[in-house]
């Protein structure tokens, strides 16, 4: 075995690679855009899950039975302080955001999409015959 004697020029560069320069090396991942069309909030005695949802159909002209949906989710636990504070900066924003563009209102299409779900719901239960097995 062959041992090499290391050089004074090697012995500085590592000296530089472990000397503290009091500066940071920080690596940020952007992550990919995410559209949510759907949000649920669940919470634990120390944590606020707040879980953003996509969904969205696929059309698959072979499937003529039913349209396959897919969801994707995308969750963020954060403390009961992070959640306050965050409800704090969305109220700011919608404020500055409404002083800017009008007051937000809810789309009609959604209280028709909803008036037709009542509907459809109220007639299957009309129509539902539940057999009784008794006499």
């Amino acid at each position: 075995m062959i041992k090499r004697k290391k050089s004074n020029e090697t012995k500085k560069k590592k000296s530089n690679l472990t000397k503290n320069t009091g500066k940071t090396n920080l690596s940020i991942n952007q992550g990919r855009l995410f559209y949510s069309n759907e949000v649920g909030i669940a919470h634990n005695p120390v944590n606020f899950f707040i879980d953003f949802k996509s969904i969205s159909p696929r059309v698959d002209i072979r499937n003529r039975d039913y349209t396959p949906m897919v969801m994707e989710h995308n969750t963020i636990a954060i403390d009961p302080f992070m959640a306050q504070e965050l409800l704090g900066v969305l109220e700011d924003s919608i404020k500055k955001y409404e002083n800017t563009f009008g007051k937000i209102k809810k789309p009609k299409s959604i209280d028709i999409a909803n008036n037709l779900s009542k509907n459809k719901k109220k007639a299957s239960a009309e129509s539902t015959h539940i057999p009784s097995y008794f006499g």
